[in-house]
């Protein structure tokens, strides 16, 4: 029988960085020589809107501004937003799968879960994979984030993952992982694929919520 491959997580992570810097480079080219081409064609829609201007065309120079704007909001700032909320995913993947790995003697660290039933954050260890059951109730991961001072820390969203992510996380396979990795706001009752637009958004939100840089906040040992 041929001997199973040993998942390398630092090797992964550092592959899927790898791999999501080129799609997003690849992208921005793309986007670069469109912009050229517009660029060329610009003394020519220059002049076509100045004659149907004089002649009084206001259909035509409707057409033209809306294509413009539509043009401007389609930018690369959404592409590089987009492609970073979801290398975000897999690095937090891949850092929990490190942080939980065993081997040798070593004082596990706890992390936020939050008792849906109580409506309260709980300190758990790192090894546990949302959900699970504390005192007869649901418990999911809880990401909590502070601009500063953790004492003004805030709940970003809430995750748990289905049954087949945690077989998927357990013998390393990160595809599977990111398919039922689910998230919500605190707030919020619906769940919804971490990896799905509604689930970058709510990403998206945590992250630009502080000027500079988001605190990781740790139950204290």
């Amino acid at each position: 029988m041929a001997r199973q491959k040993k998942f390398n997580p630092r090797k992964a992570q550092k592959e899927l960085q790898k791999k999501e810097q080129a799609r997003i480079k690849r992208d921005m080219k793309k986007r670069a020589a469109s912009g050229k081409q517009d660029a060329e064609l610009a003394p020519l829609k220059k002049r076509k809107k100045k004659k149907w201007a004089e002649a009084g065309d206001e259909k035509q120079l409707k057409k033209v501004e809306k294509e413009s704007k539509k043009k401007e909001s389609n930018g690369q700032i959404p592409l590089a937003i987009g492609g970073a909320v979801v290398l975000m995913i897999g690095i937090a993947l891949i850092g929990w799968f490190v942080s939980t790995m065993g081997g040798g003697e070593r004082i596990e660290k706890k992390i936020w879960f939050y008792n849906e039933g109580a409506s309260k954050l709980i300190p758990v260890k790192s090894s546990e994979i949302p959900p699970i059951e504390v005192n007869g109730q649901n418990a999911v991961r809880a990401y909590v984030y502070s601009c500063g001072d953790c004492k003004n820390a805030f709940v970003a969203y809430l995750e748990y993952f289905t049954e087949e992510a945690k077989i998927a996380k357990a013998s390393g396979d990160l595809t599977g992982q990111l398919e039922g990795q689910m998230i919500r706001r605190e707030g919020d009752s619906d769940w919804v694929k971490a990896s799905d637009d509604a689930g970058k958004e709510i990403i998206q939100e945590a992250t630009s919520r502080c000027p500079d840089r988001l605190k990781v906040c740790n139950p204290e040992k």
